[in-house]
């Protein structure tokens, strides 16, 4: 957190994505998706979001004393760093549904699958029916009986996906505020985008190349049956365990080509 004077008070301003409250993160989401004049409008109104001050009372201040404070907003648009989950529950039509925890933390691999098909698929033609089926994957009510202080509990509040109620959830979430809808939006790129920086060989490689023409799945039955076991039993693993092995794997076989050549005669 920043520490701003602000009209002789000290205002307590987000320095990064993860800093943000759960309402600063909905009306970001919602300035960055509007129709502004300028650039330095939107900057502005992120500003105002981050100081919580209305938008009249920060025009009010002076140009040097704007200059210095409209670098505070600027973390928002120059990267998406958001892993934090900011978004734990939503609440809709009097019930709650829960989201996955932070970085991707208890996602198991066969969510990542159907996620991320619907997460390119929708970065491809921003159909926001796309948007609902993320949302269902993601989010879902509490599982039953729910005992998180019992030796078996397996770290996810959620009930185990099914991908089958995908359909029939997304037409419901459809009615879901499109702030909302975004946030998850945003929240799940921020995640990927960690994925990727940790798992460089996985995201840059044919891996992803494969996953974008012809689905995760079909890398799933390419990893499966070796440390994870069966396909299903794979699937069943964390994403992130996965993804791992899935870079370790592309590491060893880049060691073993270096090998190779530097024993090739010459």
């Amino acid at each position: 957190m920043h520490h701003v004077l602000f009209s002789s008070a000290e205002r307590h301003v987000p320095a990064c994505w993860n800093e943000l409250s759960e309402h600063q993160l909905l009306q970001v989401v919602k300035t960055l998706n509007y129709q502004h004049r300028t650039r330095m409008d939107m900057r502005l109104h992120l500003l105002s979001i981050l100081l919580q001050l209305p938008f009249p009372t920060l025009l009010s201040c002076t140009p040097v004393q704007l200059a210095q404070l409209l670098p505070q907003a600027d973390f928002v648009l120059e990267s998406n760093e958001l892993t934090a989950q900011l978004l734990p529950a939503i609440k809709f039509k009097g019930r709650l549904l829960y989201g996955p925890r932070e970085h991707f933390r208890n996602l198991l691999f066969k969510e990542f699958i159907f996620a991320d098909s619907y997460f390119m698929r929708f970065c491809a033609d921003r159909q926001e029916a796309l948007l609902d089926k993320l949302v269902a994957v993601l989010y879902r009510p509490q599982r039953k009986p729910y005992h998180p202080d019992r030796a078996d509990y397996g770290g996810d509040r959620r009930e185990d996906f099914n991908e089958h109620l995908i359909e029939s959830r997304a037409a419901e979430l459809a009615a879901l505020p499109l702030a909302i809808k975004l946030a998850v939006l945003t929240w799940y790129t921020g995640c990927r985008l960690e994925l990727a920086r940790q798992h460089p060989d996985v995201f840059g490689s044919g891996h992803e190349e494969k996953a974008g023409s012809k689905g995760w799945d079909y890398v799933l039955r390419e990893v499966s049956g070796g440390a994870f076991g069966s396909l299903a039993e794979t699937s069943q693993q964390h994403a992130r365990m996965v993804l791992a092995k899935m870079q370790d794997d592309q590491e060893a076989a880049k060691r073993q080509r270096e090998l190779q050549r530097q024993q090739a005669p010459h």
